[in-house]
């Protein structure tokens, strides 16, 4: 699986809670309309003092579906958006081959 990670801060003057109704609400659902997009999470930070406030994690079933979901209309208008509630000049956007090390492991007892 290729995987695409998006770590992003909120606007100034945005609220938490605002950051994330905005991002469930109006951003995220488009997401689904992403050609070739596999899985998609989407993790709000608890810390008050990290450099970002959520972790958007995409796949794709290679590099090749991964490149055209990002040169799709839909990643246009996904990139469009972001100004409405982040900061885009302050995004990490990493992607790569994932490896997965632990499948699923049992309850620690």
């Amino acid at each position: 699986m290729y995987k695409a990670t998006v770590c992003l801060p909120r606007n100034e003057g945005m609220s938490h809670e605002e950051y994330r109704e905005y991002y469930e609400n109006e951003h995220a659902p488009v997401v689904d309309d992403l050609p070739g997009v596999r899985r998609y999470t989407l993790m709000f930070v608890e810390e008050d003092d990290a450099p970002y406030d959520s972790v958007a994690e995409m796949w794709f079933d290679d590099r090749e579906a991964y490149d055209r979901a990002m040169e799709s209309d839909v990643m246009a208008e996904l990139v469009a958006d972001v100004d409405n509630f982040g900061r885009f000049e302050e995004v990490l956007f990493v992607s790569g081959e994932e490896s997965v090390l632990i499948e699923e492991s049992a309850p620690v007892q």
